[in-house]
């Protein structure tokens, strides 16, 4: 496995792990969205002093690189931390709510991957995918 995987792989595992943690750990009498306000914003304290770490052209030219989709992706991250937060005040376990979305995320993943950006469908992956699915029926009927 190359080391330019395995770093942002771990990355994604542990703040994966840490967001679902402290999601379901959020007091259940605060508005998610006042709570999601402060999170992003100091998400937004820490991009902006990581951008200025890690930038290698000026700002104008950064800032001419933005598109639709850097907003599109902030609809889709509001989606996503609010609907979790509110799935897990409505008791869902940590350890089923995430698995569940999660292979049903990656069945989504599999099929726009396939058909966007042209990536194989293999009976490797087929039958992982099916795996995956049965695993989710299987943890459904207990």
């Amino acid at each position: 496995m190359d080391f330019a995987f395995i770093i942002p792989f771990l990355v994604v595992v542990t703040g994966n792990s840490f967001y679902h943690f402290l999601s379901k750990s959020i007091s259940q009498y605060l508005n998610p969205f006042l709570g999601l306000t402060v999170t992003y914003g100091f998400a937004f304290l820490l991009s902006i002093g990581l951008f200025l770490f890690t930038r290698t052209d000026n700002f104008s030219i950064e800032i001419s690189k933005l598109n639709w989709v850097n907003f599109a992706m902030g609809a889709a991250v509001l989606a996503i931390e609010s609907g979790w937060i509110i799935l897990y005040r409505s008791g869902c376990d940590i350890s089923k709510g995430s698995l569940f979305a999660n292979i049903c995320i990656s069945t989504v993943l599999f099929l726009l991957g396939f058909f966007f950006f042209h990536e194989s469908i293999t009976i490797k992956k087929f039958i992982g995918l099916a795996v995956c699915l049965i695993g989710v029926y299987l943890m459904s009927a207990t």
